[in-house]
């Protein structure tokens, strides 16, 4: 089953990396909020905080929150 993911406010990118203590990690954020992996098989990433994220287009970073819903256009 495929996911819908959570976009960049700025890029509209869906690709986003997060740095916490344990090593960096690349992601996508699922519809409902939660990360997955951005290769296949794309499974959740578990208990990875979302608090501050980077997106891999154009540097933007934020909260998951601040990403806009699949269908949502750029704030720019």
């Amino acid at each position: 089953m495929e996911h819908r993911l959570r976009r960049c406010p700025n890029c509209l990118g869906e690709k986003f990396f997060a740095e916490p203590p344990s090593g960096m990690v690349f992601f996508s954020v699922r519809e409902d909020g939660s990360p997955q992996r951005t290769k296949p098989p794309f499974e959740l990433i578990a208990g990875l905080v979302l608090q501050e994220i980077f997106c891999t287009g154009c540097g933007w970073h934020g909260r998951a929150d601040e990403l806009l819903p699949p269908g949502e256009p750029a704030h720019g």
